[in-house]
């Protein structure tokens, strides 16, 4: 005797509910063992559902004039192959999630490492320790594309830091303090020295900032020209430039205040050579002819004495915000 039960395929049936039952519950599932804020399972059953009626229609038109049974097995066949396309979409999205993830992670030690570059220390430890820790995986096999884009701009960071260094021992050889030194200011030979020395800064400057554009320049470049996914490498560049704007506002007015710092101290070598001879040292400090000239040398000293002040306030703001960028990009790694 036949079982009606079996022939009107309701076994299949039952079996292809809780396969799609099982599918639809699988972005729930995961994002309860993953416990990540960014895996939304409203947003993946949506796009499921989409696959699902385009899909189930298909399957409906196609098994049109079977018997109840044959459908009922093309539609078990039509659930497994959905619950293999859930598996597909929810793992590919918590790829997608890891990927990121990873990204930032790498972001994060680059921007801290490319940030020691940028400070002008006089440190002795090379640009290449500093720049090797931002490569956590030196393996020459097989590497993802956020593994190949953090290489790349770590090696970059590291020239950059090389640079840097070398441009941070000439400043500190342009003995910039002896340019406005009592001894230099009433000599004539002192005031020519005086004159090459902020000469000498101030084509210094000019390179510190060219050299800060020219890192993004290339950083750009190489991501650009990096062969990797499109999407990685839109998603790497937005996270490395992210502090790109403070950081350029940064060093152009440390540009603008140096310029302007020197441009009082050339003020104060033509207030020296005017007054040549004039001017004499007591006592290590300068004793001016006349009021009016010791006036204009006070306000000058003075406006230097604030813009030092500034410069010396926005490195400090460009190191918070860097350690605060740091800490929003932690904090979003954390959030996934």
């Amino acid at each position: 005797m036949s079982d009606p039960t079996a022939e009107n395929g309701a076994y299949e049936k039952w079996g292809s509910r809780a396969l799609l039952v099982l599918s639809f519950s699988l972005p729930f599932i995961l994002s309860s063992i993953t416990k990540s804020k960014s895996f939304q399972p409203a947003e993946m059953v949506g796009e499921m559902l989409f696959y699902f009626l385009l899909a189930g229609g298909f399957a409906y038109a196609w098994t049109k004039g079977n018997t109840k049974l044959e459908r009922a097995r093309l539609y078990l066949t039509f659930s497994l192959l959905f619950l293999a396309l859930s598996v597909y979409l929810n793992y590919q999205k918590w790829q997608e999630i890891q990927s990121v993830k990873h990204a930032l992670n790498e972001i994060i030690t680059v921007v801290d490492n490319a940030k020691q570059q940028m400070e002008l220390s006089n440190s002795g430890q090379s640009a290449r320790s500093q720049a090797s820790a931002a490569i956590k995986d030196e393996s020459t096999g097989n590497q993802t594309d956020i593994q190949i884009l953090a290489k790349g701009t770590a090696r970059l960071a590291e020239e950059f830091g090389r640079r840097m260094l070398d441009l941070n021992k000439r400043y500190l050889s342009s003995r910039i303090d002896k340019a406005l030194s009592p001894a230099n200011l009433t000599s004539q030979s002192g005031i020519s020295e005086s004159r090459a020395i902020v000469e000498n800064v101030l084509e210094l400057n000019a390179e510190r900032l060219a050299m800060v554009l020219n890192y993004y320049k290339e950083i750009k470049s190489f991501i650009d020209s990096a062969d990797v996914l499109q999407a990685n490498k839109d998603s790497y560049l937005v996270g490395v430039e992210d502090f790109k704007p403070q950081t350029l506002k940064a060093y152009y007015e440390m540009d603008r205040v140096g310029n302007a710092y020197l441009q009082d101290a050339n003020d104060i070598i033509n207030l020296a050579e005017n007054n040549l001879g004039k001017i004499s040292i007591n006592n290590g400090q300068l004793i001016f002819p006349n009021k009016e000239s010791l006036g204009s040398y006070n306000f000058h000293l003075q406006n230097i004495i604030t813009l030092a002040e500034e410069e010396t306030a926005i490195r400090t703001k460009l190191a918070e915000d860097s350690a605060k960028q740091n800490e929003k990009l932690k904090k979003k790694v954390n959030s996934l």
